[in-house]
């Protein structure tokens, strides 16, 4: 198994302001090793039928995936919209790109 790309996992941290309103902080890790893997027919069918268009699917180390809900890839940022389990060690992330024109 050889990793093609890295991937950057973006993290938020909700805290209240002066006046108590929720704020999110994000923070952009480390350039992590992937795998980039194709978005299956059927994986796209039904995601599209529940609201989602799954443009990237990327393998990571599951010790490096902390449920961080954003990514960037390419220089492309995604939405996580759902990950799995993968072979022993990793988890597939399936991301909808942010930033649609």
């Amino acid at each position: 198994m050889r990793f093609s790309g890295t991937v950057q996992l973006i993290s938020q941290t909700l805290s209240n302001d002066a006046l108590g309103r929720p704020q999110a902080t994000e923070t952009t890790g480390p350039a992590i090793p992937c795998i980039e893997e194709a978005v299956g027919m059927n994986e796209n069918y039904v995601a599209m039928s529940a609201g989602f268009k799954p443009d990237v699917r990327l393998k990571v180390r599951k010790t490096e995936y902390a449920n961080q809900p954003h990514m960037l890839y390419e220089s492309e940022r995604y939405k996580v919209i759902r990950t799995q389990k993968a072979e022993k060690g990793f988890v597939v992330i399936v991301g909808e790109a942010v930033n649609r024109g």
